[in-house]
């Protein structure tokens, strides 16, 4: 049931703040996170493609959207990523702008990019758990093969 904020009491607004940034571990804190750190990554990206990268940033504010599309544009990703990080970006959306937005185990599967044998396993445990866990390995996985496009690990 959505909260309603407008006849809430103090008391009422201040039981809700404490349940949602105390004890809620719900699936939005990892999911957040990702999209951050995925959203530095395409930042990177651009940084390192564009000759005069400072003069798109300058008063304005870039969509994540956008900078996918530009990193597209600039061919510095591959194709195969777009669908798992507009997967997360939408997810961030529902949980960001919808209240109450129950994040399902089928949005976190679309975040998927050529897993391993043992990260459909490990994504497979945590679903046993919950969304909570599953968001964290998916969107961890995610963000690992994300990591790739800037870095490579050292051996």
């Amino acid at each position: 049931m959505k909260f309603d904020y407008g006849n809430a009491s103090f008391d009422d607004l201040d039981e809700r703040a404490v349940q949602l940034l105390i004890f809620d571990d719900s699936e939005i804190f990892p999911i957040l996170k990702g999209h951050l750190i995925i959203e530095r990554i395409l930042d990177t990206l651009i940084d390192r493609n564009l000759k005069y990268p400072k003069r798109l940033l300058t008063n304005r504010r870039l969509t994540f959207e956008f900078k996918l599309d530009l990193v597209r544009a600039l061919g510095v990703i591959p194709e195969y990523y777009v669908s798992p990080i507009m997967a997360l970006n939408k997810i961030r959306n529902s949980v960001a702008h919808v209240e109450g937005h129950e994040v399902t185990i089928d949005e976190l599967k679309r975040l998927k990019l050529k897993w391993e044998k043992n990260q459909q396993k490990a994504f497979e445990a945590a679903c046993t758990k919950g969304v909570g866990e599953a968001a964290k390995i998916a969107t961890l996985f995610l963000v690992w093969k994300c990591l790739h496009l800037i870095a490579e690990p050292q051996e």
